[in-house]
């Protein structure tokens, strides 16, 4: 590829017309886009202060937009009492559930972030990725070797290119060895077979 493309994934919908409906709510309006990059590192944001931040827009457009972003499970509202005094008020707070966190990253760029944000995406990402892939897998009826050799040769192959790109300083022949336990959480280790074998 000539430009620059970073991959991407997104989570949503799996029916076709639900995920048109959720790209054409997200996008529809760009306050939607501007609600979800004011949650740059803070965890909660109730509706006064997203009022008070996004003042050139009115009332009535950002509470049909956290509403839209409630629906599409970008947003998750909870209530939040304060006392005031003698008097007890109740105000909607919201945070970004776990795909609005994606959605988040997504609409930042990514030179931007530091590298421990990057780095806690990167493992989420790879944990929520493969675990979809896992399920695509029993649809499809394929094994698991099928699987964990498709991934891991992937990766290697893009190592590959990545190091064929500049010259290198040191060339090595021989194999890898990796054990890959397949339990609930899969691990994968270095070093040895897990029988004799020749190869």
């Amino acid at each position: 590829m000539n430009r620059d493309y970073w991959p991407f994934i997104l989570l949503m919908p799996s029916e076709a017309s639900e995920r048109i409906r959720f790209l054409q709510a997200l996008f529809s309006s760009p306050t939607n886009v501007e609600i979800i990059r004011l949650f740059d590192g803070a965890a909660e944001l109730c509706q006064k202060d997203i009022m008070l931040r996004l003042g050139h827009h009115s009332n009535k457009t950002l509470i049909l937009a956290l509403k839209k972003l409630v629906d599409l499970n970008i947003l998750e509202e909870h209530q939040r009492v304060v006392r005031s005094g003698s008097r007890t008020v109740r105000m909607k707070c919201y945070r970004l559930s776990e795909i609005g966190r994606w959605y988040r990253v997504f609409l930042e760029d990514v030179k931007t972030l530091d590298k421990n944000t990057l780095s806690a995406v990167f493992r989420e990402l790879v944990s929520i990725f493969m675990g979809k892939v896992a399920l695509l897998r029993d649809m499809l009826g394929a094994s698991y070797t099928e699987l964990v050799k498709t991934v891991v040769s992937s990766a290697l192959e893009s190592i590959v290119r990545r190091t064929l790109a500049t010259p290198p300083d040191t060339v090595v022949f021989g194999s890898t060895a990796l054990d890959i336990y397949l339990g609930e959480k899969p691990m994968v280790f270095s070093g040895g077979s897990g029988a004799n074998c020749s190869c």
